[in-house]
């Protein structure tokens, strides 16, 4: 999943993720998720805290750093 954590324009797009989700949740698959959002904003955030909880038993965090390249740039 590339982008965790961007904004959804409706509940049904989010619904459909969760599902998604859980469905890779319950047969135990590896799930790769980009985000640019820490592990406090995302555990924060009522709509993912549980899906995020739900990362921590099956998961591992790497925490990358580095300068933004959105940063300037002009899309045509």
């Amino acid at each position: 999943l590339d982008e965790f954590g961007s904004a959804y324009e409706s509940d049904f797009a989010f619904a459909l993720l969760e599902d998604y989700l859980n469905w890779r949740y319950e047969r135990r698959l590896t799930t790769c998720v980009a985000a640019n959002m820490t592990k406090e904003e995302l555990a924060g955030n009522p709509a993912y805290s549980r899906i995020v909880d739900r990362w921590r038993e099956t998961s591992r965090m790497v925490v990358m750093g580095g300068k933004s390249l959105r940063e300037g740039r002009r899309d045509v």
